[in-house]
């Protein structure tokens, strides 16, 4: 059997890392490396890391300067030894059998990644979610383009690492951008590339701890701007494969994103961000309106250019019907 390096940035999460690590210990799948990552903590962390460690052989903890989540997971992956790699942030936790049903899939199906399904916790309570037993395969390149898609579907590859199982080999030497959030998408994007084929499970077997509340009220400021930064990264890289089509999608979940991010900076009050999300969008109206846009983005587009009073009424609206979101 395979073994499987499981990296853990860590940092101030000592009201979650008790439950996260032990939910690791637990798994049904015991040829596992699980490599803590402490990234400076300044709580309880550090002392909870080693504690962990003197009970289980297979942990490696590592204590850093704080760096960041990036910087984190480039410290768990220099170290990492298995033949294949899974990701849990500290705050969160996992299902008993979430690697070892990857695992299975991996073998079953001779894929490159595994991914599974997330379920959102609230205030220690997971959600109901439709789960099945399941799978979908896809060449990596259909997966990336279905994950670049705004589309809602079940069997949609989610930009998130901790929801996955790699193949070392196709992750070896990738690195996440240090000082950056949003630091999956251009490292999903170059795994996906090295990729043949993924599998995605119709399994909820990654617990995800929400602490922020809704998107009505959640904070925004420049540092959300990075994931723009990345998109446009991510397009290049497209670009430069000659991966044209996966190119466009690329660029319309950009400037999606930017939309988005316009009602975001508008309800947050973020005056000067908005203003230059703004002023984007006006530059590239002819490119944006003649990208393959959904009908519905479409729509979008052209209630910012022409009323944007409404655009932003609408979603409003739009966000009160889904309810608090991540």
């Amino acid at each position: 059997m395979d073994k499987i390096s499981i990296i853990v940035p860590i940092y101030n999460v000592e009201k979650y890392l008790e439950k996260c690590v032990s939910s690791i210990i637990n798994q049904t799948y015991k040829n596992i490396e699980i490599i803590l990552v402490d990234d400076g903590s300044t709580d309880h962390c550090s002392r909870i890391c080693d504690d962990f460690q003197k009970k289980d052989k297979r942990i490696i903890v590592v204590h850093k300067k704080n760096g960041g989540l990036s910087d984190a997971r480039n410290a768990g992956l220099q170290i990492a030894t298995g033949e294949l790699i899974g990701f849990v942030d500290g705050d969160d936790y996992i299902k008993k059998d979430m690697y070892e049903k990857m695992y299975k899939c991996m073998k079953n199906t001779n894929v490159d990644i595994v991914e599974c399904k997330c379920i959102n916790v609230r205030n220690e309570k997971e959600e109901i979610i439709n789960e099945s037993s399941k799978t979908y395969l896809y060449d990596a390149q259909t997966a990336l383009k279905l994950m670049m898609s705004s589309g809602k579907k079940i069997q949609k590859p989610r930009l998130s690492v901790w929801s996955k199982l790699f193949k070392k080999e196709i992750i070896d030497g990738l690195k996440f951008p240090v000082g950056k959030v949003h630091e999956d998408i251009v490292f999903e994007a170059k795994a996906f590339l090295n990729a043949k084929k993924i599998c995605i499970l119709d399994n909820c077997l990654y617990c995800y701890n929400i602490r922020e509340g809704s998107i009505m009220n959640s904070g925004f400021s420049k540092k959300d701007l990075d994931k723009l930064i990345l998109m446009q990264e991510r397009t290049e890289l497209l670009k430069k494969r000659k991966l044209n089509e996966l190119a466009e999608s690329s660029e319309i979940n950009y400037y999606e994103t930017v939309l988005r991010y316009y009602y975001l900076a508008s309800i947050n009050k973020a005056i000067g961000i908005k203003g230059q999300l703004e002023e984007l969008l006006k530059k590239n109206k002819h490119r944006i309106i003649n990208l393959k846009l959904s009908e519905t983005r479409r729509i979008e587009f052209k209630m910012f250019y022409f009323a944007p009073q409404i655009y932003i009424i609408w979603n409003n609206i739009k966000y009160r019907m889904r309810g608090a979101c991540k």
